[in-house]
């Protein structure tokens, strides 16, 4: 799985770069997560065909009550998220967290 950092964002190299990676490579889901502004997700899927609907929780936990309350909920949710993202909507692995 290859990681991009798209902090430099507003450079244009990096748009067309990132643009032309993901349809190239054929990707069907951009992740944002649950901490950051998804926008530039949103973005690169409306500009690629990609999903940007599903967030994963990465860096902190989401607050109580939600999907990613504490870290097994949290990794429950992120496992559910990429399945659906990546399966086009179609499949959920239907995970409980605890």
């Amino acid at each position: 799985m290859t990681h991009l950092l798209l902090d430099p964002w507003q450079h244009g190299f990096m748009q067309r770069a990132v643009l032309e990676l993901v349809k190239r490579e054929h990707v069907r889901a951009v992740f944002p997560e649950s901490s950051i502004n998804a926008r530039l997700a949103r973005t690169i899927a409306a500009e690629t065909g990609a999903r940007a609907d599903y967030t994963l929780y990465g860096d902190t936990l989401g607050p109580k009550g939600s999907a990613g309350a504490t870290y097994l909920s949290m990794e429950a949710a992120n496992a559910n998220a990429i399945v659906g993202g990546l399966s086009g909507g179609r499949l959920h692995c239907n995970l409980r967290g605890a």
